[in-house]
């Protein structure tokens, strides 16, 4: 099983193939998802008496070194939105159902027209932590997807496509994501937006700016934590404190007068 797991490839596009481009192994992460994956099997087969231990739990994962993303300012924020709206619409209603559904870029492709609920407001959504998670449609994205027309799709065809529109899109979801990551990066070239920053960066600004937010209607921090817990569907406090921490949302406030010497 170790053996499998450290030799993991990659899925490789149409033009990767053509090109004969070398078969790379997955990244770190991507191996401790999958051993995490097959834990979750294997426990289940442990649990039915079928094997008479889980042993993928044993292998050790490897160290990663995860990429961090800067949340946009709002100054990018409106000079992104402006050139989405004249060269890409279609790529601000992908980073939109990302920050106001609060999803993973990975969990916008995976969304099916079967997956909203408009009547009960609803998004069902395959998540990194969870088999259905179960996400509240707003306002604002309620009317990007009505102007969409479910109503003309099958159940089956994937929401948010490489044809800006819904259709069996029945491909890798790696190869999905990587599609409208290179859309974003013609963003970042026009825009001069640095490598610091990715479709991820997102959702990081959505948190900062909601969190912010909450505490400037008065909520104390446990409050805004709890609050934001809800919209970002964190299993724990802890772990949300250390997301917000890790994207500078929870910065101290200008603590220059507690220093009594001068450096």
């Amino acid at each position: 099983m170790s053996l499998f797991l450290n030799t993991l490839k990659k899925s490789q596009t149409k033009k990767e193939k053509l090109a004969n481009a070398p078969i790379k192994v997955v990244s770190p992460k991507t191996r401790n998802n999958t051993k995490a994956t097959l834990s979750i099997l294997f426990s289940q087969l442990e649990d039915d008496e079928i094997i008479p231990y889980n042993f993928v739990e044993k292998i050790k994962n490897v160290k990663t070194k995860p990429k961090k993303n800067k949340p946009f300012s709002k100054e990018q924020i409106i000079a992104i939105r402006e050139y989405l709206d004249k060269h890409d619409p279609y790529l601000r209603v992908f980073m939109q159902f990302m920050s106001y559904a609060f999803l993973r870029n990975i969990e916008v492709c995976r969304l099916q027209v079967k997956d909203i609920d408009l009547k009960a407001k609803r998004l069902y959504v395959r998540s990194k932590t969870s088999p259905l998670a179960v996400v509240p449609i707003i306002g604002e994205l309620e009317h990007i997807i009505r102007r969409i027309n479910l109503e003309k799709y099958a159940p089956t065809d994937y929401l948010i496509t490489r044809k800006n529109e819904p259709f069996a899109w029945d491909i890798d979801e790696n190869t999905k994501t990587k599609h409208f990551a290179a859309r974003f990066r013609k963003v970042k070239k026009a825009l001069g937006l640095s490598a610091d920053y990715t479709l991820y960066s997102t959702r990081h600004t959505a948190a900062t700016n909601l969190y912010n937010h909450l505490l400037s209607e008065g909520n104390s921090e446990e409050e805004a934590l709890m609050k934001l817990m809800q919209i970002t569907r964190h299993k724990s406090k802890g772990g949300l404190k250390n997301y917000l921490r890790e994207i500078g949302a929870t910065l101290p406030k200008d603590y220059g007068a507690m220093y009594t010497i001068e450096f």
